[in-house]
């Protein structure tokens, strides 16, 4: 027997249904797609995949399809098919990964301008604020004045208290005192 009427009689038996045909197409063709699979599989990826996975994730998608073997009338049109699928679940997984680490890169609007408020504060009310520090700056020391800042930019209590190595309860007071004023 041929392997092109192996394939034939075994399609047609899963195509009906039958487990040990499918189980049969799984075994056979399971090997061509992992050598697919590990041939692409990024080496960043290898840590955190097995490529049993890949193989697994192309088997469910194809067999999510109604009547999948329907459409092939060779071994070589199936393996071709599956392989494309696990090339494109190998892409999708590196997007994935790297748009990941694309966010993780970014630096967020209120780290590079450190002077912009971060608070849902009104235009005016911020003008009000920024005019306060200036009376504020005139009157109060250097380590007053950072602890303002510091505090302007959106730093908690304990933030700015590790910052400029003080106890927390200080940092609270001086700026109620500052706000007060």
């Amino acid at each position: 027997m041929t392997e092109a009427t192996g394939f034939s009689e075994t399609f047609a038996r899963a195509c009906k249904g039958d487990e040990l045909a499918l189980r049969e197409l799984l075994e056979k063709y399971g090997d061509y797609l992992r050598r697919v699979i590990r041939h692409r599989l990024d080496e960043r990826l290898r840590s955190r995949f097995d490529s049993l996975d890949f193989v697994q994730m192309v088997w469910a998608s194809f067999f999510a399809e109604p009547n999948p073997l329907a459409r092939f009338s060779s071994p070589e049109q199936m393996i071709r098919y599956l392989a494309s699928m696990a090339r494109n679940k190998l892409v999708d997984q590196q997007r994935r990964r790297l748009a990941g680490k694309r966010a993780a890169c970014e630096t967020p609007l209120d780290e590079q301008a450190p002077d912009a408020p971060r608070s849902n504060d009104t235009p005016s009310q911020v003008a009000i604020a920024r005019e306060r520090l200036q009376i504020l700056q005139k009157v109060a020391s250097e380590r007053d004045r950072e602890i303002m800042r510091l505090r302007l930019m959106g730093l908690s209590y304990r933030e700015i208290a590790d910052r400029c190595e003080m106890n927390e309860r200080s940092v609270r007071k001086i700026i109620e005192r500052l706000t007060k004023r």
